[in-house]
């Protein structure tokens, strides 16, 4: 793990944790542990690498359907679509624990953008049904 400011990486672990709903119901002296925890646990698999090649493939395709003029303007996360969708998923692709989890929801969104972006310019992946979906069937 390469050198970092101690509250700095703190700050950003309890960052981490607000955005997670599981979370939400912390107390706040126990949610300053539960930042030094989280930060204890990145640290200490920091050097296992995540391939989130097949998770960014997967955004990738879901924003090559999401065409703004049929569905509307680009969403803010697309976490809740992977939510929905979350035991398919985990079927389909090596998640292991909630690590894991969060890298993959990071890659799909960050593939989900480029594909997005992509028909912003005019190529657009026409879909048959009225709702797109995360897997064609």
């Amino acid at each position: 793990m390469p050198e970092f400011e101690t509250e700095w990486a703190i700050k950003l672990s309890r960052q981490e944790l607000r955005q997670r709903a599981a979370f939400s119901q912390i107390e706040s002296e126990e949610f300053e542990s539960l930042a030094r925890e989280f930060l204890k646990g990145y640290t200490e698999r920091y050097d296992e690498y995540y391939d989130d090649a097949r998770a960014r493939e997967l955004g990738y395709n879901y924003g090559l359907k999401f065409d703004p003029e049929i569905y509307g303007m680009l969403p803010f996360s697309t976490l809740n679509r992977l939510l929905k969708d979350r035991n398919q998923i985990e079927r389909k692709f090596p998640i292991n624990d909630e690590a894991e989890w969060l890298c993959f929801c990071r890659a799909f969104d960050h593939g989900f953008v480029d594909g997005y972006n992509i028909i912003k310019e005019g190529i657009t992946y026409r879909t048959r049904r009225p709702e797109i979906q995360l897997f064609d069937k």
